[in-house]
């Protein structure tokens, strides 16, 4: 360990541009230094400022937002730019009514006929919502277990 020590030093004194025999690291070691000690009562807030606690809570936040997201898929979608385009040839007079129809279907997405993959897609996106819950818990649980004092 002093042999790695004393190459790190010559490391440090060349990237010092000073010679190695004069340059010198004083010697701290991590066992004389203790960190703070946490003061009992602090609010349990302070772990929610934590970057890792704060990562998980938006991964949750996230998952939660594609289930929004596979839930819709379950309604009707229609496309406005197509609706644009529909009146702007009905403006023009390029179209007959039965035209209009078929111009407005390409537009327009029901999901009736899935075959389950809305349900699955659902069930799946649910599955992960459960897991960044789980992920966020134990994130919590690590971060409360390293901010105790000893």
């Amino acid at each position: 360990m002093e042999r790695a020590r004393a190459d790190q030093e010559h490391a440090l004194a060349i990237l010092c541009g000073r010679a190695a025999p004069s340059f010198v690291v004083v010697a701290n070691p991590l066992h004389e230094a203790s960190p703070p000690a946490v003061p009992p009562g602090l609010p349990a807030e302070l772990l929610g400022r934590r970057p890792d606690v704060a990562e998980a809570e938006q991964n949750v936040v996230a998952v939660n937002a594609q289930i929004g997201v596979a839930i819709a898929d379950f309604y009707p979608s229609f496309s406005l730019d197509e609706f644009r385009r529909l009146r702007e040839r009905r403006r023009l007079g390029h179209l007959q009514l039965q035209s209009r129809i078929w111009a407005i279907a390409p537009a327009s997405r029901f999901p009736i006929f899935e075959g389950g993959r809305l349900r699955a897609n659902l069930a799946a996106t649910e599955a992960r919502y459960r897991q960044a819950v789980a992920a966020y818990v134990n994130q919590v649980l690590v971060a409360y277990g390293t901010s105790r004092t000893p």
